[in-house]
């Protein structure tokens, strides 16, 4: 399988570098949203025990929790990332490029989940509620999914361009 591979990042800056860089955005973007969603959580977790029998609406909740636990594993990796990048092990790296791919894969199929399927109709009712509007906006709306996707698979080829770099120099694993 052949994995286009970058010699720099953004055309002008080393791949360690936009490595480094990409590490910090996602871990401290991520960080935050985890925040906001730690902060509202209780009653989205209230909705879903109480009103079970709700189906769609339940599955939509499950499929937001879902996505949090997901951003959660992703920012642990991409903290893994950063103590990779500066400890030169490609295996802490390597972490994050797994993730990476998992997080795009997720986001892909929670999108089309939620956009081709009757659940679109319970997602729309969840629009009004400030927790799920983030979330909402986040995956039904698809010109920003689509950026959105672009930006992930060019940072995972950035920093898997990276590992592989690191790998041929023969850093510690």
């Amino acid at each position: 399988m052949c994995i286009p591979e970058f010699t720099s990042c953004l055309c002008c800056i080393s791949l360690r570098t936009g490595s480094l860089i990409i590490g910090w955005f996602y871990a401290i973007f991520n960080i935050i949203e985890l925040i906001g969603f730690s902060i509202d959580s209780g009653s989205l977790f209230k909705e879903i025990f109480q009103n079970w029998r709700r189906t769609g609406l339940t599955i939509v909740r499950l499929m937001i929790v879902e996505y949090y636990f997901v951003l959660l594993i992703f920012t642990i990796c991409a903290i893994y990332l950063i103590v990779g990048i500066k400890k030169d092990s490609p295996r802490k790296v390597r972490y994050f490029v797994v993730a990476s791919m998992v997080s795009i894969l997720n986001s892909i199929i929670l999108g089309l989940i939620i956009n081709l399927s009757p659940l679109k109709k319970y997602s729309d009712k969840l629009i009004d509620a400030s927790i799920d509007q983030a979330y909402n906006s986040h995956v039904t709306v698809f010109g920003v999914t689509l950026v959105e996707l672009l930006i992930d698979v060019y940072c995972l080829l950035v920093v898997h361009s990276y590992y592989r770099q690191m790998r041929r120099e023969g850093a510690t694993v």
